[in-house]
């Protein structure tokens, strides 16, 4: 059994360990979460999330999710590979939002964390946390679908 010292560090362009504040970094010797990876992660199998109802505390349902959608920009993109190589950011196109943008509307689903050069602090969205307002939007639709379709049923149209 490997035994951890207060932090041990294997390449630091590889792999860096931190005993002391256990967190792990692919690609980075400053991760700011138990794992930080820069570049691609693949996995096979899933991903799960704490969601257990006992965990929360004062659940809300959301309102007006249709509303905060339409304030988002889904956007299209390459990465800046040329002035942020250290990233090891894909080279295909991406799709998703800007964060800086999200940031305005939803600012719980925004972090910061700080690059290897400590010279940026790059923005990252929680996109899991998406789901939920999509799935709200979704039913608010649905409402409003049913009720034309009712008023349409009655017009005898």
């Amino acid at each position: 059994m490997l035994q951890l010292s207060d932090r041990m560090q294997i390449d630091s362009s590889l792999l860096f360990i931190d005993g002391l504040t256990e967190r792990i970094g692919i690609g980075t010797t400053n991760p700011q979460n138990k794992l930080d990876i820069m570049g691609d992660l693949g996995i096979s199998g899933q991903i799960f999330g704490l969601s257990d109802r006992r965990l929360k505390i004062d659940p809300t349902a959301i309102s007006n999710a249709s509303e905060i959608l339409m304030k988002l920009e889904p956007m299209s993109y390459y990465f800046d590979r040329q002035n942020f190589s250290e990233l090891n950011l894909p080279t295909q196109k991406q799709y998703g939002l800007i964060a800086q943008d999200v940031e305005m509307i939803l600012p719980e689903l925004v972090s910061s964390m700080p690059s290897n050069s400590e010279a940026y602090n790059y923005k990252s969205v929680n996109y899991n946390a998406l789901i939920s307002i999509l799935v709200s939007a979704y039913k608010e639709q649905e409402i409003r679908i049913s009720s034309l379709e009712k008023r349409i049923r009655q017009s005898g149209i």
